[in-house]
């Protein structure tokens, strides 16, 4: 794990959170410290890049998170299933747009795939096995949320 990177993930990450969806990291001292994420690998999101660098981005996030994102990107209480979905893809996708730059080699480019549901073996990292892996982890005050990037 390399710390300056996984700090950079963890900060665009954060200012995503924050601009996408009002939503701010919680102090380590603060809430219950409940860091549950999604227990269905359904409710992960993956997108998969490609070109100088390899690789795939993977996001779990709780339930409370999934809901209180869509309810503030589309500024209303009543969202289903597939706004919580879409909220996630469309968060993923900034998230990764900004992380795959920082992980290409000699101003390189790379190609990032469209976000969708991870299947069972992608959730669990099987998929990326020999890859780098870094992991941010972000309590945030409506909820909780794991970022995994895998790159070659």
């Amino acid at each position: 794990m390399n710390s300056d990177l996984n700090e950079q993930i963890r900060v665009l990450a954060l200012r995503a959170f924050e601009s996408m969806c009002f939503m701010f990291e919680m102090d380590d001292d603060f809430g219950d410290g409940d860091m549950a994420i999604a227990t269905d690998y359904k409710d992960s999101v993956v997108i998969r890049f490609d070109g100088d660098v390899n690789g795939g981005m993977l996001i779990s996030a709780s339930p409370d998170l999934r809901q209180a994102a869509a309810m503030n990107m589309l500024g209303t209480d009543d969202v289903d299933e597939q706004h919580k979905k879409d909220a996630c893809f469309e968060l993923a996708n900034i998230i990764c747009g900004n992380i795959v730059p920082l992980l290409n080699k000699n101003d390189g480019v790379s190609f990032i795939q469209s976000p969708r549901t991870a299947t069972k073996v992608e959730a669990s990292g099987a998929a990326f096995k020999g890859f780098h892996e870094e992991v941010v982890s972000l309590s945030l005050d409506e909820g909780t949320c794991e970022i995994r990037v895998y790159y070659l």
